[in-house]
């Protein structure tokens, strides 16, 4: 067994962001392409040395295992799935060698983790966790994953020690959106139908606009439906309020980064003008800010902070609408 985690130095970087890339990559060979299919370069392992507490193993010259703790909140966890502490750290970027993995180093770590902590004057220690293949299950086998009621999302909440720097759980692995979409969207639109039929406000439109608003609502449901597929090919969730598991560039996401949401503007939209009232366009600034601030920036934040340089490359190359 090798001896005592010791804290990574700059000149470490490189080798460490091998380490992270190698893990990631026999990951994904064994459970496919997911949230642990990321690689880490040298530029921004440094960047993590500077920051935060990076620890390394040894085994000889050769760097076999790391992890990194933290006194930064990472912005996608919420503290409620966790037990209260006074002075929190996160155990974020846990690494094991593929050939090491399953002979004990993982747990060596964690027990190095919590010396560590204690040293740092942590009291607990709170480790974000999946309940997925891929996931920590075997490494933490105390690991309690009840399902949230409000979320139906896998979170967990464990005591692993029942001394100072504790660790404990959980899966915030969703972009944290304030509202459901199609809700949001769907809610507005029968709220302004509804006013509607009690206090007609009509358009007064042609005709023309009236089937052009027809059509506009099949459009725009044949191209969520595109966008739809296109994500289910990739195996990544449709809901926003779930994991998201792959970054996707083919189809509709080729020319806008919100298919789905253009799609149900477009449908709003043409629903309006194919009933010939303005009930629904009086909220609709509203509702296109609360989709602005409440769902895709937070989704953006989200995907930049879980893929890194991938996701900004894509936000470089695909606007956010059109």
């Amino acid at each position: 067994m090798p001896r005592s985690m010791e804290p990574a130095l700059v000149s470490d970087a490189t080798e460490l962001a091998a380490l992270h890339t190698r893990t990631a990559a026999a990951l994904t060979a064994r459970f496919g392409k997911g949230y642990w299919s990321i690689s880490v370069s040298p530029e921004g392992m440094q960047r993590r040395l500077r920051e935060d507490h990076v620890l390394l193993l040894r085994l000889g010259r050769r760097i076999v295992a790391t992890l990194r703790l933290t006194a930064r909140k990472p912005w996608a966890i919420d503290r409620s799935f966790f037990v209260a502490g006074q002075k929190p750290l996160y155990l974020l970027d846990m690494a094991v060698a593929p050939e090491r993995q399953g002979s004990g180093i993982g747990r060596r770590c964690l027990e190095d983790a919590k010396a560590a902590a204690r040293a740092l004057g942590a009291d607990t220690i709170r480790l974000d966790a999946y309940d997925a293949p891929a996931g920590g299950r075997r490494l933490l086998p105390g690991l309690r994953i009840p399902r949230d009621r409000t979320r139906g999302l896998p979170q967990g909440s464990a005591h692993l020690l029942r001394a100072p720097a504790a660790v404990n759980s959980a899966s915030s692995d969703n972009p944290g959106v304030i509202v459901f979409p199609p809700l949001l969207w769907g809610g507005s639109l029968l709220l302004g139908l509804l006013m509607q039929w009690l206090l007609p406000l009509p358009l007064d439109l042609a005709h023309f606009w009236r089937y052009f608003g027809v059509v506009l609502a099949v459009a725009s449901g044949v191209f969520a439906k595109w966008g739809e597929v296109q994500l289910k090919r990739a195996g990544t969730n449709v809901r926003p309020d779930r994991p998201t598991t792959a970054i996707v560039d083919t189809g509709p996401y080729r020319f806008t980064r919100n298919p789905l949401y253009l799609s149900l503007l477009g449908l709003y939209v043409g629903v309006t003008l194919a009933v010939d009232t303005w009930w629904p366009l009086f909220w609709l600034p509203l509702v296109l800010v609360t989709t602005h601030y409440g769902i895709i920036r937070r989704e953006e934040r989200y995907l930049a902070g879980k893929f890194g340089e991938p996701y900004l490359e894509y936000q470089r190359r695909v606007r956010r609408w059109v």
